[in-house]
């Protein structure tokens, strides 16, 4: 089974003072997906992109950015949906669509 996409580093590992974490999203595939990344804690983590395209054997960077708080469990999920290459708008693609897949990647607090 082709596993859609790829994450790598695949874990973030941040302090609780705060840090940037950066990663590449790979599409091993010959789709075009759009992506949507969630955090399970939207008030101590900014994630950039949050909705963007990503095509076929590409990559794209996420970068993760923690602010100072405690520590705790978290995760991101990063959802993707195949999309066709007319769309412009990720964001707006994603209204009243549910993924076809997703990641989950752990995140590390210390």
């Amino acid at each position: 089974m082709e596993v859609p996409l790829l994450v790598d580093p695949h874990t973030v590992e941040v302090k609780a003072s705060g840090g940037v974490s950066t990663h590449q999203i790979h599409n091993t595939t010959q789709k075009r997906f759009a992506i949507k990344i969630k955090s399970s804690n939207i008030k101590d983590y900014i994630l950039k992109p949050v909705y963007t395209f990503l095509e076929p054997g590409k990559q794209e960077p996420l970068v993760v950015t923690r602010k100072e708080g405690p520590a705790g469990k978290d995760k991101l999920v990063i959802e993707f949906l195949e999309a066709p290459a007319t769309e412009k708008d990720a964001q707006a693609f994603w209204k009243g669509k549910k993924s076809m897949g997703e990641v989950i990647v752990p995140v590390i607090c210390t």
